[in-house]
């Protein structure tokens, strides 16, 4: 899968699409056009998911004090949240990770298509890999969209 790059083209100082592009164009070599995707749109992209028969597997995470969570540590905490998500939506989850992991960003998360099993694995600033890039893009214009992200 290679590793892409999610850039939003703009006209009169308005979004007007979302493309991808191989992270290392040098159109995109710089933050500039990327689509910024902080820690609320990493969840908020989680939920949409959901509603639309796409799962979400795994929320990467790190732990602003002390780096990269260990790969077990993080699965668990990982399981845990994508559990809250699942069964009290994200108003819950968002309050869970301030009260008991305030320390802990989203930096990234991994869905599954139900219906064909395509992988897509979303990072902070827009960097994509997936196991199809159509479906790629037809799911990050939606929640671009939906989101209103820029």
């Amino acid at each position: 899968m290679p590793l892409l790059r999610a850039v939003v083209t703009a006209s009169d100082g308005r979004a007007d699409s979302l493309s991808l592009v191989e992270a290392g164009d040098a159109a995109v070599r710089s933050s500039s056009g990327a689509l910024q995707l902080r820690h609320l749109d990493l969840i908020r992209i989680a939920e949409i998911a959901r509603q639309n028969e796409i799962t979400p597997l795994l929320f990467s995470l790190f732990d602003d004090i002390s780096g990269p969570l260990p790969p077990d540590e993080e699965r668990e905490l990982s399981d845990e949240l994508l559990e809250t998500l699942q069964v009290y939506g994200t108003t819950e989850l968002v309050t869970q990770l301030e009260d008991e992991h305030p320390e802990i960003s989203i930096v990234g998360l991994k869905l599954r298509n139900r219906s064909n099993g395509l992988i897509l694995d979303i990072r902070q600033n827009g960097y994509i890999s997936a196991t199809s890039e159509q479906f790629a893009k037809m799911f990050l214009t939606k929640a671009w969209l939906e989101l209103g992200l820029k």
